[in-house]
């Protein structure tokens, strides 16, 4: 069964009305890390990929739902800022959000910025990409991150609002 049928599928016989596709976040690394022009080339090709799922989808009647963020942070970011702790990595998230808002106008209507925000809390490194050091003090870090996360958050609804309203 092809995509066209497995979302036909879920369109008309679980009466999906919104398709969450939690498997977006691995198209997030394109402008979110520097990455070798050969690997960014294949994020171009995912990119591609994700495309014509999102035209099936609303050939289908099926309004994609979109995380942006689903519990990755790219290793490069966390070994040179220190992952969501850093507000410099805000900007990074400004330009990813920039990159796929302006790739997917017209195609994603819904965009959830990040899956299960609070998971930071519980899970630091997954959450956030948060490593903690001997004698920091852990709750700073945590609402640190959180804060940053949230205002990167606020910043992708500005972004997505400008690009395509």
């Amino acid at each position: 069964m092809g995509h066209g049928g497995i979302l036909s599928f879920m369109h008309r016989f679980l009466g999906a009305g919104h398709w969450k596709n939690s498997r977006f976040h691995s198209f997030s690394a394109i402008n979110f890390t520097n990455l070798p022009s050969l690997v960014a080339f294949s994020y171009i090709l995912r990119a591609e990929f994700y495309e014509n799922v999102f035209k099936e989808c609303r050939k289908h009647g099926i309004e994609p739902l979109v995380t942006i963020t689903h519990f990755d942070f790219p290793i490069h970011l966390i070994k040179e800022y220190g992952g969501w702790r850093n507000r410099k990595v805000i900007d990074f998230y400004k330009r990813l959000c920039t990159v796929i808002f302006t790739r997917f106008k017209g195609l994603v209507k819904y965009w959830l910025t990040f899956n299960e925000i609070n998971i930071l809390l519980h899970a630091p490194f997954m959450g956030a990409g948060i490593v903690f050091e001997d004698g920091e003090d852990k709750k700073e870090v945590l609402y640190k991150a959180a804060h940053n996360e949230l205002v990167a958050s606020a910043w992708a609804t500005k972004i997505g609002h400008e690009i395509d309203p």
